[in-house]
């Protein structure tokens, strides 16, 4: 399994899983503009998941088409000296494609809610804190 982290500071707003869901449905409408003001079917390609919830609080993106296959996001339990982290995670199955698309999304959360992200090989691209 490979893990990445979004790291928030502790005067970043209270993030939620819902939060996060809501972070991600905005993605989907900003490509969905995109994707009428191009005339071009964008959106299918910029988000190929489902947003799913489960028991645990995870969220589980699952892919609607192929080469993608599944991404895990949580708020992680631990936390650093800072705050709280929001965790991504890729399984074994999980393709290039999905983690190309994980970098992807980390990077829009991060901005959004300016914290510091790691990605998949360990490097910091962005420390608002």
């Amino acid at each position: 399994m490979q893990q990445s982290y979004i790291m928030l500071c502790d005067h970043n707003e209270t993030v939620t899983i819902n939060k996060i869901t809501e972070l991600l449905h905005h993605y989907k409408e900003i490509t969905n503009k995109l994707s009428k003001q191009l005339n071009w079917e964008y959106e299918p390609r910029a988000f190929p998941y489902t947003i799913k919830i489960s028991h645990t609080d995870q969220i589980i993106l699952e892919a609607t088409s192929l080469p993608y296959k599944k991404i895990f996001i949580e708020l992680s339990p631990k936390r650093n000296q800072t705050g709280h982290m929001i965790q991504f995670t890729l399984t074994e199955e999980s393709t290039f494609a999905d983690k190309g698309k994980a970098n992807e999304l980390i990077k829009i959360i991060g901005k959004k809610l300016k914290g510091k992200i790691v990605l998949f090989n360990g490097r910091t691209i962005r420390d608002y804190m």
